[in-house]
């Protein structure tokens, strides 16, 4: 969580968006894709080290209820995607993301967004940062 947090902040710097108070997306929760299993993801870990750096963080998982979110990992889920995004994590590689993954940016990044792509699900000829 870490070694992510740590290059996102790097590419939101060069890009002159502070990490304090910047509105961030992360697509995914479950431990792996296409199946709503929570035990063992660490996605909570990066989520909550952005927190700590004063980052507002809206996570959204289609496999997820809102309830098993907040009962596995005391985490809150957002029901849909209605805002505007300073950074989007593609961090579980959901069918549902992969096949909407450009719209997805197109439609809730903001100018200058950073993309993280975590699984690589998105298509090359947009500019992201990935492991």
């Amino acid at each position: 969580a870490k070694y992510v947090v740590v290059q996102l902040i790097d590419e939101m710097k060069q890009r002159k968006i502070k990490i304090k108070g910047a509105n961030l997306l992360i697509m995914g929760l479950t431990f792996k894709e296409n199946c709503p299993d929570l035990r063992n993801s660490k996605v909570v870990d990066v989520v909550n080290e952005l927190r700590n750096y004063g980052a507002l963080v809206d996570v959204y998982d289609p496999w997820v209820t809102k309830a098993e979110a907040k009962r596995v990992l005391k985490m809150d889920l957002v029901d849909a995607i209605n805002d505007k995004y300073d950074c989007i994590i593609f961090a579980v590689a959901h069918s549902q993301f992969k096949n909407e993954a450009t719209n997805l940016i197109e439609k809730h990044s903001k100018n200058n967004c950073v993309i993280y792509d975590l699984k690589r699900i998105v298509p090359k000829e947009v500019d992201t940062i990935s492991l």
